[in-house]
């Protein structure tokens, strides 16, 4: 009836106005929240940025090394039986590998 249909619609207004009320904090409990992970995320942008820094300090005087003692070899594969010269990092030599056949001549 009218009554009930009435009653049904005041709860519901009455339940969003509740809602509505909580709003607030929550929006401060969730910008607080927001906060928090935007310091976080921007403490581990600086470990990442330290991070590569290291990394960069450790592999130039490898990379440096690495092109001055290694000759180039070309680029030609090796056809099936024959070996297939690869550079060894830092050394003069070059070391053989087997060819796409899987055999060592």
């Amino acid at each position: 009836t009218a009554d009930n249909e009435w009653a049904d619609a005041e709860s519901e207004v009455v339940g969003l106005k509740k809602s509505i009320r909580g709003f607030g904090p929550r929006e401060e409990d969730l910008a607080a929240e927001l906060r928090g992970s935007q310091t976080s995320f921007e403490g581990f942008q600086e470990l990442m940025r330290q991070f590569e820094s290291f990394r960069d300090q450790l592999l130039a005087p490898a990379l440096e090394v690495a092109a001055e003692g290694v000759e180039a070899t070309t680029s030609t594969p090796a056809a099936e039986g024959e070996e297939a010269e690869v550079p060894v990092e830092g050394a003069e030599a070059t070391t053989s590998m087997p060819a796409a056949g899987g055999e060592q001549a």
